[in-house]
């Protein structure tokens, strides 16, 4: 069932961390006396006091355009003849349009403190910089641009990523790196190379290019930071595929919590640096998210001029006053600051994340550290197969059992007044149960998340230990009949595995996890024992088995289906379209929208090994295994 948004109207594309926070607003106000105040953990919300040099900035730039208007406001009454009207508008007590790229001056100043930021390993100056209206904006600008240069183009990047990158109705081409395959969730430079490859052989067998890497770090949502000798190595590879831009976002490049904030390829990579597209804002070194203030830079004279055009075509220019208050705080951020911004997030990040480690509610992988920013990721998969609370429905248009991480956090806000964002907004399997906890709320809020959601967890892996319990119960009653030595010694196993909730009064998340995983090996074995002598169990695990692969297999078929459509309907484009102009815009329709293309009907009529209807149902098969990001 589509999602609904609190005026009860199909939520459509809207971004659906947006409109979790629509419905967390929503709940709050309401203030049902059944349901608990609502806690926000779900967008990444900067709650360190915003920086004096914002405000002493953002004070002294009005103060200065209050002056130039009261000289200008006495001169108004002294008459409004041809000599005052020229003396006030020698005042400059309007605020006009301005340098579409950003004031010099502000630009001047800002690319001054950047150059000192990267340690001088570049020199970066007043044409490169870009002033845009907030990250988003600088975004869009971008992908436009990458998208504009090269039709259909794919952009590389580590997989899960932050939902923007996908762009409207998702029609960013992303190529993603599965980074939570690595240990530690990080991206290596052997598996960057070997996507990058697998990405130009694609884009080889489609007559497109890979436009770009994309390389967000420090990472959003994984909250990981690259190091030197990883960004040293990843450049290596970078090296050896000079036709794709690099695009970098450094958001979060002031809150590394290890220190050794001005790190970056930029500075790491020098070399690179005309290939680079960088991307930087206010929200989380300034705590000005809701200014949105934000930059790029680049050094490529091409790009500068196509970011320009977007820029100018989308929103005109970045607000004048923020232009000078931005530069005016990078140019006085200091070592002090920004170790002050780190003691503030470190120690919520710290004790949200031991506090999951006492639940057994974290990532599968020991390895995975917040290192760069106020989240920690979590595993709330045992909520999964709970009751939606009626309530719910509201949202989710759903009764019945949680199948997917946005029921579950759904189930969460309306029961428990918890709202934390599905990491499969970010691409993630929703059938994995991962969450994204933001850590800035301060301690007390973090401590009443917690106290919220452990019990949840406690009453869901009761829950699946009585399940375990008697499908144990009826697997040792079987085996009993064949083996009663065998069926004996799982029976004691089972009893020592339980043992320790007779001799504890209080039974604690953890320990319900430790012991479930303990009666889910039991279980195993005890089938594989039971199939030695029954045949019936030995054939339902064959089945299981085959089903398991079956599934696999036909995911498989299904994305291999998509990815031959999509070749072909790019040969039709080209057969049909006169000229790029024409065909360009072609390339990147949907499914459902192609059909309405009549030489492509035409084509799926002529060769009947796929429909129309089939190719639709490719896409959604498709779709379901690689669920498009959203905010």
């Amino acid at each position: 069932m589509p999602l609904s948004t609190p005026s009860n109207e199909p939520a459509g594309s809207i971004d659906r961390i947006m409109l979790l926070a629509t419905w967390t607003k929503k709940l709050s106000e309401e203030k049902d006396s059944n349901r608990p105040f609502m806690i926000s953990a779900s967008m990444g919300k900067p709650t360190f006091p915003i920086s004096p040099l914002v405000t002493s900035a953002a004070i002294d730039y009005w103060n200065k355009t209050l002056l130039r208007s009261q000289i200008a406001r006495h001169l108004l009454l002294k008459g409004s003849d041809a000599k005052i009207r020229d003396q006030i508008t020698k005042t400059l007590a309007a605020i006009d349009y301005g340098d579409p790229r950003g004031d010099f001056a502000p630009r001047a100043k800002i690319a001054d403190a950047l150059t000192r930021w990267y340690g001088n390993k570049v020199v970066i100056k007043p044409e490169h910089i870009l002033f845009t209206v907030g990250g988003a904006g600088a975004l869009h600008s971008i992908f436009s641009v990458i998208n504009k240069r090269n039709p259909g183009g794919i952009i590389v990047t580590p997989f899960p990523h932050y939902s923007l990158y996908t762009g409207p109705q998702g029609k960013n081409r992303l190529f993603s790196i599965p980074v939570m395959e690595n240990q530690g969730y990080r991206l290596t430079a052997e598996s960057l190379d070997k996507y990058l490859q697998a990405a130009m052989a694609q884009a080889e067998k489609e007559h497109v290019k890979v436009s770009a890497f994309l390389l967000c770090d420090p990472n959003n949502p994984l909250g990981t930071a690259l190091n030197e000798e990883e960004l040293k190595k990843i450049a290596c590879v970078l090296k050896k595929y000079p036709d794709i831009f690099i695009v970098l976002d450094e958001a979060y490049a002031e809150m590394r919590l290890g220190g050794k904030h001005a790190l970056s390829l930029l500075n790491v990579a020098p070399k690179l640096k005309d290939r680079i597209i960088l991307m930087r804002s206010a929200t989380k070194a300034l705590s000005a998210a809701g200014e949105r203030m934000a930059l790029v830079v680049t050094f490529n004279e091409t790009i500068k001029a196509n970011l320009l055009e977007e820029s100018v075509n989308t929103y005109g220019h970045a607000p004048r006053s923020l232009q000078y208050v931005f530069a005016e705080s990078i140019d006085k951020l200091d070592s002090t600051e920004l170790e002050s911004l780190r003691n503030y997030y470190k120690p919520q990040v710290e004790y949200a994340t031991e506090r999951l480690r006492k639940m057994g509610a974290t990532m599968p992988d020991p390895h995975y550290q917040t290192e760069g920013a106020f989240y920690v990721l979590a595993d709330l998969s045992d909520l999964l197969g709970q009751e939606i609370p009626a309530e719910a429905k509201r949202a989710l248009g759903r009764a019945g059992k949680i199948t997917t991480d946005e029921e579950l956090i759904y189930s969460l806000l309306f029961e428990n007044g918890i709202s934390v964002a599905p990491l499969s907004y970010f691409g993630v399997s929703n059938r994995r149960g991962y969450v994204r906890i933001t850590c800035s709320g301060g301690e007390m809020e973090l401590a009443e998340l917690m106290d919220r959601l452990e019990p949840r967890l406690v009453a869901a892996r009761k829950t699946k230990q009585t399940s375990l319990e008697q499908e144990l119960t009826t697997m040792l009653e079987k085996l009993n009949q064949f083996d009663r030595v065998k069926a004996n010694q799982f029976k004691e196993t089972v009893k020592q595995t339980l043992f320790y909730q007779t001799t504890s009064k209080n039974i604690n998340a953890k320990a319900l996890k430790t012991s479930n995983l303990a009666l889910k090996e039991i279980l195993s074995q005890a089938k594989i024992a039971l199939s030695a002598h029954d045949p019936k169990v030995k054939h339902q695990a064959a089945v299981t088995l085959q089903t398991f692969f079956r599934g696999n297999r036909g995911r498989k078929l299904a994305k291999e289906r998509k990815n031959e459509m999509d070749t072909k309907w790019r040969d039709c484009v080209n057969m049909h379209g006169s000229s790029d102009k024409i065909r360009r815009p072609l390339y990147s329709l949907f499914p459902s929208e192609r059909l309405e293309f009549k030489p492509w009907v035409d084509y799926l009529k002529k060769n009947k090994t796929q429909t129309g209807s089939e190719e639709k149902a490719a896409s959604r098969s498709v779709s379901s295994i690689t669920p498009r990001s959203r905010l």
